[in-house]
């Protein structure tokens, strides 16, 4: 009897449903006010047309890579997710970081100036890697463009490539490390696009 009731209660548990594993969606979080570029009234302005992706980045996946195991395998989390694609996300920052910097008086008091310069990004890796169980790195690299914007002849070309270290081997530590580099990267697009049509840029205070 005791039997065929263990028996019968074991069935059951099986055919329970187990509750969904939650998923965690990460974004780039507000933008710091120490990370904000000095606004000034610079000669030049930049109309940033947007981050492009290959399709196999156009994705909300968190990617990461054991170089300790295969290095030439990619692999996604399963229960972590970007908000919205990288090249979205970057977009967004980068457009933050430029509206800041642009933020002269002039622009303030609805004087702005039109438009000088088009910068175009192409996003060519963005990925969290393992060297070890218990130590990663993202890895952000890109190829910036800036056109004359009356020509549309191109002024200044480069490929921005950064490491940063996570401060812990997860999606979470993943996610705070592409904050830090795409902020660092942002400051870096803006500083070279300025010094790329003869000019100075404004640094951080």
């Amino acid at each position: 009897m005791f039997k065929y009731l263990f028996l019968l209660l074991l069935a059951g548990c099986t055919i329970i449903p187990r509750a969904p594993t939650p998923i965690s969606i990460f974004d780039f979080g507000p933008l710091a006010q120490s990370e904000y570029l000095r606004p000034v009234s610079s000669p030049i302005q930049i109309q940033f047309s947007g981050v492009t992706a290959p399709a196999w980045l156009d994705t909300q996946a968190m990617r990461y890579r054991l170089v300790y195991h295969h290095p030439a395998q990619t692999h996604v989390y399963a229960n972590n997710r970007w908000a919205a694609p990288p090249a979205s996300l970057l977009t967004e920052r980068i457009k933050q970081h430029i509206a800041s910097w642009q933020n002269s008086p002039d622009r303030r008091y609805g004087h702005a100036r039109p438009a000088t310069y088009i910068l175009k990004i192409e996003l060519e890796d963005f990925i969290q890697v393992f060297d070890a169980v218990n130590r990663s790195h993202v890895n952000v690299s890109l190829r910036a463009s800036l056109f004359e914007r009356d020509t549309r002849l191109i002024a200044a070309q480069q490929r921005f490539s950064e490491a940063q270290s996570t401060p812990s081997a997860d999606a979470s530590g993943a996610a705070k490390a592409f904050i830090a580099i795409s902020d660092q990267l942002a400051a870096e697009l803006i500083q070279w696009s300025v010094k790329a049509t003869g000019h100075s840029p404004a640094l951080p205070e």
